[in-house]
């Protein structure tokens, strides 16, 4: 997969730095275009009153469009592609998913609401919808932790993958990132294939459900680690047992990562995206950023 086009949203939030860096990086990493986006209708929140008062339309619209000047000066200033902005307006994931076209971009980057009170990590309801609907792979971006630096790493890379179509899909997205980050972005890339078998084995003769290999072969996993070695200059596989979201979280906690990419279930008749129990789970609580592949229209599963 080639990253040409990029797409980041802003909503003019402190988060707006780590999001926006997060896609200047990817894009003079791959030479693709980047376009920010922001709607009119995200004031934030301490634009409104404890009384209810709302914003006024054309205050909205002017506090964005500074917030899509200001970004793209930063964008272009830090060496970025192509870059250019546009303004959005409506209910915030609707628009952004309607500017996304008929021709979706190769990458959409938003961010995550943050950290709990139970320092558990939770989409909001506008990056939720996002990532369920979206027809392109979506980035999400983490809040920063504490005392962390302000560039944003793109060094250590993992991809769940269970041998099914939709962890192909994934599969290929985190091998093209990584080979695309290899020797530009950064150096001394690293790729990691996290595969976790169940504790017990299906019962003898019963084809897995996903159309995958046999539940406990893990020869697909070395063969898949190999064509990736071809592109990528470190890569790794881990094989685990018992459940896939403690198992992957697990590794997580244990092995610095910048980016999961995992895989979702793919289009649905009425052309959304349903991710799986495990995707939904490691988007919702893995520590680092996160990656959701998308099949394309043709690869529908």
């Amino acid at each position: 997969m080639t990253l040409e086009r990029l797409v980041v949203a802003v909503d003019g939030s402190k988060a707006d730095e780590r999001i926006l860096a997060v896609a200047e990086s990817l894009s003079r990493a791959t030479g693709a275009s980047l376009r920010i986006v922001s709607v009119a209708a995200a004031a934030p929140s301490y634009m409104h009153t404890r009384s209810g008062v709302t914003v006024p339309p054309e205050e909205a619209a002017r506090f964005h469009r500074e917030v899509l000047v200001r970004s793209e000066e930063e964008a272009r200033a830090a060496g970025a592609g192509p870059v250019d902005h546009l303004l959005l307006e409506g209910p915030p994931a609707q628009a952004i998913l309607d500017s996304l076209g008929a021709k979706p971009p190769d990458l959409l980057v938003v961010g995550s609401r943050g950290a709990s009170a139970t320092r558990r990590l939770f989409l909001g309801s506008v990056s939720n919808a996002v990532v369920q609907a979206a027809p392109c792979p979506v980035l999400v971006v983490r809040p920063l932790p504490r005392k962390a630096p302000g560039v944003p790493r793109l060094q250590d890379l993992a991809v769940a993958v269970d041998g099914s179509p939709p962890s192909e899909v994934a599969f290929h997205l985190a091998r093209d990132l990584a080979a695309a980050l290899s020797g530009k972005e950064t150096h001394g890339v690293h790729l990691s294939l996290l595969t976790v078998l169940p504790s017990h084995p299906a019962p003898k003769g019963r084809a897995p459900a996903h159309g995958g290999p046999a539940p406990r072969d893990t020869e697909w996993v070395q063969q898949w680690a190999e064509e990736a070695r071809a592109q990528v200059p470190e890569v790794r596989t881990e094989v685990y047992e018992g459940s896939p979201v403690e198992r992957i979280l697990t590794y997580l906690q244990t092995h610095p990562t910048d980016i999961l990419v995992v895989g979702s279930r793919g289009l649905s008749p009425t052309r959304r995206v349903l991710l799986g129990s495990v995707s939904t789970a490691l988007i919702n609580h893995a520590p680092c950023m996160v990656l959701v592949a998308k099949a394309p229209p043709d690869r529908e599963t």
